[in-house]
């Protein structure tokens, strides 16, 4: 048994844990970091296992690495840097009709108008009423009070009831625009058809990202570095930091957490407990016994739903890019030619099939960073969603058809590509982590998503976020609502 008794003890050295750590620390309370692998970093770090060549499985862009979290944990200062602050967003068209987005509403418009006029139009209204709604909403999606969001609530809450393609559709009558745009209302298995989903579209444009409201970025280095310079942060914080530390339970004293026991079988006091882990795996994991209702009562709220992502890295000899004209080479590209095929896809999906046509977000590392890979290699990335969660065939089985259709997929689009491919590695949902689909993730106030029915206890995992992202916003939330109850 520690005889020492901490202030505060986060469980999971990943993105989230070492950012609630580093934000108590600064806050003056004694914090101990736990992580059970050898490394910190969790996802952030996350490489494919070839060592002469390793592919980097996290996560895919920046963009939602919240300013007042790099302020409080000092990124900065600890080495955080961007190889890109803010990529267009390219919707890719075999016929080589690709459609560019970027902040400059006018020269958007001007790509729009390729393709609809009426949607060029309507692009500067759109993204304007867009980006004020996100600002309107920020602080409440930051832990404000409600009255600050009150001017926006009659859109929000009809938003909150609104399909993201359905939002589209009465903007827009561009297949190509919309089927670009919507990607991003799918990532954790939400469905772009079901009510509630653009809301995903304002908490993306409510992030401010490299002091630029909506941007996507790319660390330099990749995220590989990124996890350094969050660790280095956490450590200049002061915050006691283990590997190797496995949490078998959750230590009670009445209703309140009280600290930890270890696999090892050591005991360690705080007087407050963080997980940085999702909500299942800190329940079914860590709660004694005596607590089986609120595990069950858990697992049922927070259940995985049947779509899912996947994720591919090729290694190149060569880099992909077509050569077209005022096609950027800094980008995420989205392949998804019509928004039938986010319909199909999840149609496959819920049936635990593959769709023979996958929505997918591709991007090429290599173009925003060439630090990344040797002089004569590149590196793409494809996040490809949905997908079913549980397929009816294996994983394991479905990993080669799932390879060779993102293959033919990006040929239509980069026709050098599939001759160029050295090296693959597959992610696949059982291999990532799965996401609960509440309806309630976007709409509810961030300390319920918190805060626990145990006292002291507090979750600051991915799922605590309305949207999994690199933000470190619910960590933030955790560490200063535990700090409150620390005084």
């Amino acid at each position: 048994m520690s005889e020492k008794i901490y202030d505060a003890i986060v469980i999971g050295g990943g993105f989230n844990g070492l950012a609630a750590a580093a934000c108590l620390a600064r806050a003056g309370k004694a914090t101990l970091l736990l992580e059970a692998s050898d490394n910190f970093g969790g996802r952030l770090a996350a490489v494919s296992d070839d060592k002469s060549f390793p592919l980097p499985l996290g996560p895919h862009t920046l963009f939602a690495l919240d300013p007042v979290l790099i302020r409080q944990m000092r990124l900065a200062k600890a080495g955080l840097k961007f190889a890109v602050r803010d990529m267009p967003l390219v919707g890719l068209r075999s016929d080589g009709k690709h459609l560019v987005l970027t902040r400059n509403a006018r020269a958007t418009a001007s790509n729009i108008a390729v393709h609809s006029k009426h949607d060029a139009e309507m692009w500067p209204q759109f993204q304007r009423e867009l980006f004020d709604l996100g600002r309107a909403l920020r602080p409440f999606w930051s832990g404000a009070e409600e009255t600050v969001y009150a001017k926006a609530r009659e859109t929000f809450e009809r938003l909150s009831r609104t399909a993201a393609m359905a939002w589209l559709d009465s903007w827009f009558e561009s297949d190509t625009l919309k089927s670009t745009l919507v990607f991003d209302a799918t990532a954790d298995g939400y469905s772009a058809i079901a009510p509630g989903s653009a809301l995903a579209f304002v908490w993306r444009a409510s992030q401010e990202m490299s002091g630029l409201q909506g941007a996507v970025a790319f660390p330099l280095g990749g995220f590989a570095a990124f996890a350094q310079v969050a660790i280095k942060a956490a450590y200049n914080a002061g915050v006691e930091m283990r590997t190797g530390a496995l949490v078998q339970s959750l230590l009670l004293n009445g209703a309140a957490a009280c600290g930890v026991k270890l696999s090892s079988g050591e005991e360690i006091f705080s007087r407050g407990v963080l997980s940085s882990l999702t909500w299942g795996e800190t329940f079914a994991s860590f709660l004694p016994p005596l607590t089986e209702g609120i595990v069950k009562s858990s697992a049922l709220k927070h259940a995985a739903g049947s779509l899912a992502e996947a994720k591919l890295v090729f290694a190149l000899n060569k880099n992909p890019l077509p050569v077209a004209p005022n096609l950027p080479s800094v980008a995420r590209f989205v392949i998804a030619e019509k928004p039938e095929t986010y319909a199909e896809g999840e149609m496959a999906a819920r049936n635990g099939a593959l769709a023979s046509e996958l929505p997918m977000e591709v991007v090429i590392a290599m173009a925003p960073d060439d630090g990344l890979a040797p002089a004569d290699r590149c590196v793409v990335s494809a996040l490809i969603r949905p997908v079913p969660s549980q397929p009816k065939t294996p994983w394991s089985e479905l990993k080669p058809v799932l390879t060779d259709r993102v293959k033919a997929a990006l040929a239509r689009c980069f026709p050098n590509l599939p001759g160029a491919v050295i090296r693959t590695a597959v992610q696949t949902p059982d291999e990532r982590p799965a996401f609960a689909v509440r309806d309630s993730r976007f709409t509810a106030k961030p300390a319920s998503q918190i805060s626990s029915s145990i006292s002291g206890l507090y979750f600051c995992g991915p799922d605590s976020d309305p949207m999994t992202a690199v933000s470190g916003n619910a960590a933030c939330i955790a560490a200063g609502m535990a700090a409150e109850a620390l005084k």
